[in-house]
């Protein structure tokens, strides 16, 4: 969702977003559509929960699931 904003922010159409990003046709809408809730902020702070949750799931420090169900606490 952050990528797809932010290369909207930049001018990109939908097309164009996800040529870039390896996306299958449709797919950058539907991001789009989504990130529409979030402000920047919001999206960056959900980004390094995620990357926070993955490190301990790959150290084993937090089982899959209960990682996954704290990210969906977080907004």
């Amino acid at each position: 969702m952050l990528a797809v904003k932010k290369l909207s922010q930049k001018g990109l159409n939908l097309v164009e977003i996800e040529e870039s990003l390896g996306f299958k046709k449709g797919r950058a809408r539907y991001l789009q559509a989504d990130a529409q809730h979030f402000d920047e902020k919001e999206l960056l702070n959900l980004l390094e929960k995620l990357l926070e949750i993955e490190y301990n799931i790959k150290q084993g420090q937090v089982p899959a699931a209960s990682g996954l169900v704290s990210l969906a606490a977080v907004k």
